[in-house]
């Protein structure tokens, strides 16, 4: 999947320069220029939510496959066009190429909790995003090369043959086993439906928004950056014609750098003031370059920026991963997909206004300290005004502590057990009623708050016996949706008790991967726990 991912970005990487030079060298239009650089980004920017509900509706390791797929198409249609094909053509097959590539994201971002334990969540992430940044290097680069030394026909073909590689790879994805996910709908979404709810997670949880935000404020400055860092490295750093590709190379190395440290980072108890932290990070090293004259220095610089930039798309990636349901991360990574493209639209645009009316250093001060620092200082403020499904977790506190306590939950994290405490709904049972009924289809687990409860099973020979008593802090429930069977034993109330409710399909995700019918990490563990006695 990594590969799959890595090189298709490559790809698409590799199909824009060639659309982009057939444009400009055409025609020697700026305004063609423009038209190229929209016709890529356009699809994401109106597109990637739809793209997230569709990949939802599916296996996306198939999405994936479709994604990388359109751009050996792309590559394949440019050889003939490139060269004499009509101008309106080629800038198509440039916003064709990026339509196909708006299922990818939500896809890589969807298969990653399901073939990754929770607690690796993070440097998985983290080698994702190195690999996107290296790819969007190289990718291009090569291609650029190629095109120069051999023309459009060879950067095309080869363009086409490294998707068709990419296309191998998201194949021999497709034969490895995918944690099956369990949904709680009675009947399928209506695409609307499904769309409208995307957007109710994404603003419904404090941990979701504030990260959020922060993670669209390091964007916007990674946008303002790619303008930024062109000018500097020549009007301040007289670094020539290949400064900007030596700053932009700084970028990888500090993305790379990222990846020893994101797993530490993600397991810190305070992820958004570390995130806040990576939003400061990826900011003040640019406000910096205004008073730095040695290109030495600025790529140090440089490097720590992207350093702070990745630990910020990791950590938000990780932490949505985590807390949205496994049914919904496609459609929440496609709203995000196209939030973070108009954030850096938009950084570059304000960027390149700031410079031609304040001047360069005026611009990195403002970019890199002034933004991140206003909303760092900010987003505490507005929570504390948030409505009260944004209030802060101290009234579900007895609930976390009570989950978070429980054997089956040891590995899930505590951001986890959080979003397991707001999905709960509490129950009351009177003496003498059967909470869980042997044979019955496994809907939800139970975490039991006050009361005694009795275990009993009816063995092959019609024998009903007790087998186990359940008292506060126990829980209950987990065995038929770990293993994907009807529920193992009855659970019966012997006075009146108060229960924690949680969502099948909540629980699952939160165990992690390889919950449905075994499997390895978190889930297997704790089956491993129950069915040994």
């Amino acid at each position: 999947m990594l590969a799959a991912y890595g090189i298709g970005v490559a790809s698409i990487g590799a199909n824009g320069v060639v659309v982009a030079i057939s444009l400009y060298e055409r025609t020697g239009s700026s305004a063609w220029a423009g038209i190229s650089a929209v016709s890529g980004v356009l699809p994401f920017l109106l597109l990637s939510p739809i793209a997230g509900v569709i990949v939802d509706r599916t296996d996306p390791r198939r999405m994936l496959c479709i994604a990388v797929a359109g751009q050996v198409g792309v590559g394949l249609a440019l050889v003939p066009t490139a060269e004499h094909g009509a101008l309106p053509l080629v800038a198509g097959l440039g916003f064709v190429g990026a339509l196909f590539w708006t299922l990818a994201y939500p896809s890589t971002a969807a298969l990653v909790p399901r073939t990754v334990p929770t607690e690796d969540l993070a440097p998985a992430n983290a080698l994702l995003t190195t690999a996107d940044t290296v790819a969007w290097s190289i990718g291009p680069g090569l291609a650029g090369l190629l095109l120069g030394a051999r023309g459009y026909v060879p950067a095309a073909v080869a363009s086409a043959t490294v998707a068709g590689v990419a296309v191998a790879c998201g194949l021999a994805a497709l034969r490895r086993p995918l944690t099956e996910l369990v949904i709680d709908h009675d009947q399928p979404e209506r695409f609307l439906q499904a769309l409208r709810t995307g957007v109710r997670t994404i603003r419904s949880s404090s941990n979701i928004v504030v990260p959020l935000a922060l993670v669209l404020v390091a964007y916007f400055v990674y946008g303002a950056a790619e303008v930024l860092l062109l000018v500097a490295a020549t009007d301040l750093l007289d670094m020539g014609r290949g400064g900007y590709g030596a700053l932009t190379a700084a970028l990888g190395v500090g993305s790379f750098a990222a990846v020893a440290v994101a797993n530490r980072a993600a397991a810190a108890q305070r992820t958004t003031a570390l995130l806040g932290a990576g939003v400061l990070a990826g900011g003040l090293p640019l406000a910096l370059l205004a008073a730095v004259e040695t290109p030495a220095v600025a790529l140090v610089l440089v490097a720590c920026a992207g350093l702070g930039s990745v630990i910020a798309d990791v950590l938000i990636l990780a932490t949505m991963q985590r807390i949205v349901p496994a049914d919904q991360l496609a459609r929440v990574f496609g709203i995000l997909e196209a939030l973070l493209v108009a954030a850096v639209i938009l950084g570059s645009t304000i960027s390149a206004l700031i410079v031609s009316v304040a001047g360069i250093r005026a611009a990195l001060v403002v970019v890199g300290s002034v933004v991140p620092i206003t909303a760092v200082a900010t987003l505490p403020r507005l929570l504390r005004r948030a409505p009260p499904e944004l209030a802060d977790l101290t009234a579900l506190q007895p609930a976390i502590e009570l989950l978070g306590a429980l054997p089956m939950l040891r590995a899930a994290s505590r951001t986890s057990i959080e979003a397991l405490a707001r999905t709960s709904s509490r129950d009351t049972v009177a003496a003498g009623v059967t909470a869980v009924a042997q044979g019955d289809h496994p809907d939800d687990f139970f975490a039991i708050v006050r009361g005694r409860f009795e275990v009993w099973k009816t063995d092959a020979a019609g024998v009903t016996s007790m087998v186990n008593a359940l008292g506060p802090g126990d829980g209950f429930g987990e065995i038929g949706l770990l293993q994907g069977v009807p529920r193992t034993a009855s659970v019966l109330a012997t006075s009146e008790a108060e229960v924690l409710r949680i969502p099948g399909a909540a629980f699952l995700h939160a165990v992690g991967p390889g919950a449905v019918r075994g499997g390895v990490g978190p889930a297997a563990s704790a089956v491993d726990y129950f069915t040994a006695g």
